[in-house]
């Protein structure tokens, strides 16, 4: 049975620690691929597993070249892209968050209200033939592009590895964005080679860190053991679970007074929440 200990807490934070990530940026969530129930996708991501045009395709076998794989670098999932034959072609791995990655339509950056200042991940990569891949974000303004950085991956990795890359602005732009994209590619975008393997894990977006400070919360928080939940004395909302690598392991975006901790890792977690439209931190340690 786990157990839950709480505790409120007025500390020296830090906006870093809790600005915007992509969702499900530790690939730890997936769900059954569109029109293609023998693969899955990372939930809020989308792939090339998808069948978006099962009246071309006839039935024939769709591509399944986008794995959930436990060989990660933290958590218990990682994604694997692979490069792989479809109708004699070479078809690269994709991963993206963009709705409209399988149709003819225009791209549609995901609501996002942060400013990053880089972009990183953990990967392994295995090229064939000279081949490459790239991970990159673009950052958007009212629909243009502001911003973006792209990380190029060219030699073999055989072991998990921190890449990353700087995101520039536009000179002119000085607000924050409000949309972004995300993209990694497996394999030459114009000449890709059978075989060749991209993991990745941990996607995670930098900023300029500015120190903040929590004050003395008005909602007292308690734990019911039993039932594995965490009880506030007054409803919240915008409840995250953070744990100490800074993903998020858990969230809510409704308003309610008692949240389940089932699933979660034994271990230390901050619980950040919204009240009265002001933003508290609590940490709870489940064991």
């Amino acid at each position: 049975m786990k157990k839950l200990y709480t505790t409120l807490f007025a500390l020296a934070l830090t906006t870093a620690s809790f600005a915007q990530q992509l969702a499900n940026n530790g690939l730890e969530e997936w769900s059954t691929a569109p029109g293609n129930p023998n693969a899955v996708d990372p939930t809020s991501f989308y792939t090339t597993n998808a069948c978006a045009i099962p009246s071309i395709t006839g039935g024939l076998p769709c591509l399944n070249n986008v794995e959930k794989t436990t060989d990660k670098h933290s958590g218990t999932y990682a994604a694997k892209l692979t490069v792989a034959t479809l109708f004699a072609y070479n078809i690269n791995g994709a991963l993206t968050n963009d709705a409209n990655f399988q149709s003819a339509n225009d791209a549609v950056p995901v609501a996002f209200t942060g400013k990053p200042i880089n972009l990183s991940a953990y990967v392994k990569f295995t090229p064939v033939s000279g081949d490459n891949a790239i991970i990159q974000v673009s950052l958007f303004s009212k629909g243009d592009s502001i911003g973006g950085g792209t990380i190029n991956l060219t030699s073999t990795l055989a072991a998990y590895t921190k890449v990353e890359a700087v995101i520039s602005y536009v000179k002119t732009f000085t607000g924050t964005p409000d949309g972004i994209l995300f993209d990694a590619l497996c394999g030459d975008i114009d000449n890709p080679q059978l075989g060749t393997t991209l993991f990745i894990d941990d996607i995670t977006l930098g900023y300029n860190v500015t120190a903040t400070y929590a004050t003395t919360s008005p909602v007292a928080l308690f734990t019911d053991v039993q039932a594995g939940n965490l009880h506030f004395s007054e409803k919240v909302e915008q409840v995250s679970f953070i744990d100490m690598n800074g993903r998020t392991a858990q969230s809510s975006t409704g308003s309610a007074e008692d949240f389940s901790t089932a699933g979660m890792n034994p271990g230390m977690y901050i619980v950040r929440y919204n009240y009265n439209s002001n933003t508290y931190v609590g940490k709870v340690v489940i064991q």
